[in-house]
C-alpha cells in the first residue's frame, strides 16, 4: 500500500469486488443525455494495447485521457473508474435503443404511407383496366362482321 492510498500488487489477484452503488451513499444526481453518450462512445478511440510492464498481455479499451476528455468523470485523466466505464456503456446502450426506436418508428410510418400509395395506385390501375377493356369491347363490336347475309343474296 502506497502512502497516497494506492495499492500496488505484482502478480495475480483473485478477488471479488463489490462496488458500493447504494442510492443512499450517493448525492448530486443529474440525468444524462443517452444519445450524446452514444455519440461520444462512437467517437472514442478503442485500441488494442499492452501495459509497459506486461508486453505479452494484450488488452482492448480506451485510453484514460480520451475517456476523461469525452466524459469528464472520475478522479482525473490517468484512470478510468470501473463504475464510470459501466455507466457510460449503459447510457450508450440506452441511447442506441432510443435511436433505433426513433428510426423504427420513422420507417414504420414511411412503410404505412407507401402501402396507402400502393393501394391507391392498384385501385387506379384496376379502374383504368376496366375502362380499357370496355373500350376494346366496343371497338370489337364496331368492327365485327355481321352474321346476316348481304342484301340481294339468297
Amino acid at each position: 500500500l502506497l502512502n497516497n492510498g494506492d495499492l500496488y500488487v505484482v502478480g495475480n489477484v483473485n478477488a471479488n469486488f463489490n462496488l458500493i452503488s447504494d442510492r443512499n451513499k450517493k448525492e448530486n444526481f443529474s440525468s444524462v443525455d443517452s444519445r450524446s453518450m452514444l455519440d461520444k462512445v462512437v467517437a472514442l478511440p478503442i485500441t488494442e494495447w499492452n501495459f509497459t510492464n506486461a508486453p505479452a498481455v494484450k488488452h482492448i479499451g480506451p485510453m484514460a485521457q480520451d475517456f476523461y476528455a469525452a466524459f469528464n468523470v472520475g478522479p482525473g485523466e490517468k484512470q478510468i473508474v470501473v463504475v464510470d466505464e459501466g455507466g457510460v456503456a449503459l447510457a450508450a446502450i440506452q441511447g442506441l435503443n432510443q435511436k433505433l426506436n426513433a428510426e423504427d418508428a420513422a420507417l414504420r410510418a414511411e412503410n404505412a404511407d407507401l402501402k396507402q400509395q400502393f393501394a391507391a395506385m392498384q385501385k387506379e390501375m384496376a379502374s383504368r383496366l376496366t375502362l380499357l377493356e370496355k373500350a376494346v369491347a366496343r371497338a370489337a363490336e364496331k368492327s365485327a362482321p355481321t352474321l346476316a347475309a348481304p342484301t340481294g343474296e339468297k
